[in-house]
């Protein structure tokens, strides 16, 4: 009689029942990561677009652009997908407030509050650059 070599079924459908565990323990993170990727992009996109704005205004005295079309056009920014959210592929809105030279720098100037996000997250943007992830 030859003894066969391999695995049983029982063994098999162990092994997958744990790789099955695994699998169901890691998608959360995952999301998770992949969430807060979304967010970290935003920010970083609004980041440009505050330097940008300043860098706008500095050239033309202290007045600042009445929309964000205006900083592709005046060739303070070189890639027009600055001005799209990653996190959710759509433009991102007006300004929530138009900046001028008396704005204080406290001032939300932008803000993404997508649902590509996650729940209650918003990304703003404030007047001088500053970026805040809530």
């Amino acid at each position: 009689m030859i003894k066969r070599k391999g695995f049983t079924l029982i063994e098999l459908l162990v092994v997958m029942a744990i790789i099955l565990i695994l699998a169901g323990l890691l998608t959360p993170g995952l999301f998770k990561a992949k969430t807060q990727a979304g967010k970290v992009s935003c920010a970083n996109n609004m980041k440009q677009i505050g330097t940008a704005m300043e860098l706008y205004a500095g050239k033309h005295s202290d007045t600042y652009p009445g929309a964000l079309a205006e900083l592709s056009t005046d060739n303070d920014i070189d890639d027009t997908n600055v001005l799209n959210c990653p996190a959710a592929g759509t433009s991102y809105s007006a300004f929530s407030v138009v900046p001028t030279s008396g704005t204080a720098s406290n001032t939300i100037i932008l803000s993404c509050t997508n649902a590509a996000h996650g729940t209650g997250a918003s990304v703003s943007l404030y007047k001088g650059g500053y970026v805040k992830i809530r």
